[in-house]
């Protein structure tokens, strides 16, 4: 009784200071360093359909589009699938997956690619808090046809910390998220070589169908010729 009354407490402190966290999230993504790099603002847009077939198995569909340059060029697409295997009382989730990527490289020339990539996902709720963790190794084949690469496949570990909230009466589940980027094979030396925060919301349409939208900064470090790239993002997610 006590522990609950703990996290009932705990929820009460998020949630009266819940705008206050998002203020500085979205200063903290429009404090961007000028002068040390490049910066750029895109769009992203992507659909995505689950598809349970077994208890506890699940088929992932995906297309995302990219638009860079101020969302007036064309810069990359994916299309994905994934097997999902849900456990531990739907606490973890595990996926194996590919991606199929076209992507700008220069001078509106386009090359494809491959990922394929092997994660898992741990989640708790806690009243209307909910808290997830990613963890996710991804290996990216380029195309030895078109260009000479310093490492092909370039294998990544990546981590994301999210923290959602279920607004009462409302079918709107506000969230701020983290993400690092560690090198797993690079020759000189494996590193934390970009970072991703993000906040947005996600908005129940049906039973089986919600949208959302997010507001994203991508942060090139301990690289040359950095980039931060801003996004705004919009995603349509149904399942069946």
């Amino acid at each position: 009784m006590q522990l609950r009354r703990y996290i009932s407490e705990g929820c009460g402190i998020f949630r009266v200071r819940w705008s206050q966290v998002l203020l500085i999230l979205l200063m903290g993504l429009f404090s961007l360093d000028m002068q040390a790099a490049d910066n750029d603002f895109e769009g992203h847009f992507s659909a995505e359909m689950n598809k349970s077939f077994a208890r506890n198995w699940e088929i992932t569909l995906s297309e995302e589009l990219r638009f860079n340059r101020n969302m007036t060029n064309y810069s990359r697409s994916e299309t994905g699938a994934a097997l999902n295997y849900t456990f531990a009382r739907k606490y973890v989730k595990a996926s194996v997956g590919y991606a199929f990527i076209n992507k700008e490289k220069k001078y509106s020339y386009y090359d494809n690619r491959h990922r394929i990539y092997a994660q898992f996902v741990l989640r708790e709720q806690f009243g209307h808090v909910k808290l997830s963790w990613r963890s996710k190794l991804q290996s990216t084949f380029e195309n030895e046809a078109t260009g000479e690469y310093k490492r092909n496949p370039k294998i990544y570990w990546r981590n994301r910390l999210t923290a959602a909230y279920k607004l009462r009466n409302s079918k709107c589940s506000p969230y701020v998220s983290f993400e690092f980027f560690l090198s797993l094979n690079d020759a000189q030396r494996n590193r934390v070589d970009a970072l991703r925060s993000a906040v947005g919301c996600d908005y129940i349409l049906t039973r089986r169908s919600s949208i959302g939208a997010y507001l994203r900064m991508d942060n090139d470090i301990q690289v040359k010729n950095r980039q931060n790239t801003f996004s705004l993002g919009l995603s349509y997610v149904y399942d069946f």
